[in-house]
């Protein structure tokens, strides 16, 4: 049982490095090619989803003055990719 939620994590955070690297390559809007082109695992719907989620939070962090809970939503850069491996 915690070798499945073990993968789980592992796939979202795959999922979420593939995201922000395409948010790099295609910039914001282009859900189409982000999904088609590097998170082929996921619809353009999920991929905008997702996006709307990651903003929303980035948002949320910066206009309060607390310390946020951790989220896989934090990284917000794929050079986050290379650490813990």
């Amino acid at each position: 049982m915690n070798f499945k939620a073990d993968n789980n994590l592992l796939f979202s955070l795959s999922f979420y490095k593939s995201f922000l690297r395409g948010l790099d390559i295609f910039g914001r809007g282009d859900w189409r090619s982000i999904s088609r082109d590097c998170v082929i695992t996921r619809t353009t719907t999920e991929v905008a989803s997702h996006a709307q989620k990651l903003f929303n939070h980035i948002n949320a962090c910066s206009k309060q003055n607390r310390t946020a809970r951790l989220s896989v939503l934090n990284i917000i850069s794929p050079e986050a990719e290379t650490v813990g491996t």
